[in-house]
């Protein structure tokens, strides 16, 4: 099991998402997606 708590990311003063939570538990698949060039190969 994976448990995530509290991240927080923002560019300078400008938040992206605050706070961010979750978990991911065994078998179970998870996607970050988005469109190019929005920095998710960071």
């Amino acid at each position: 099991m994976l448990e995530v708590r509290d991240v927080r990311k923002s560019y300078g003063d400008d938040p992206v998402f605050s706070p961010l939570a979750f978990t991911v538990r065994a078998g179970e698949a998870v996607a970050v997606v988005g469109g190019n060039g929005h920095g998710l190969g960071k």
